[in-house]
């Protein structure tokens, strides 16, 4: 009896411990990935003087693993200081990208 409820027991475990086994592959090669944006390089545009705004002027992104759909065309954005704003729109319209953006996952 003791043997049977094991192998049942072990019969549920065995694929969780497969895509377990996936996942953490997954999460590795994330860990792995080598970082290509040098934050502490003097390279790059730098601007003259800060004035603490966050601007987007004529951006147009896509993502590396789809070079063929622009997900932000030609999208302009101004945020001042100590303003609050909401991005709102359908899903896929961009909205979590232009927070990858500014946090530079990705280059524009």
């Amino acid at each position: 009896m003791f043997a049977v409820f094991g192998m049942v027991t072990i019969s549920f475990v065995i694929p969780n411990l497969s895509k377990a086994a996936v996942s953490l592959d997954a999460i590795f090669g994330i860990l792995d990935t080598e970082i290509t944006i040098d934050v502490k390089s003097e390279l790059g545009l730098r601007p003259n003087n800060f004035q603490g705004q966050i601007k987007f002027t004529n951006v147009n992104f896509s993502y590396p693993t789809r070079p063929e759909e622009l997900v932000l065309k030609n999208f302009n954005m101004l945020i001042t200081p100590g303003k609050k704003i909401g991005l709102v729109g359908e899903s896929g319209c961009g909205k979590s990208t232009i927070f990858q953006l500014l946090l530079r996952f990705y280059e524009i």
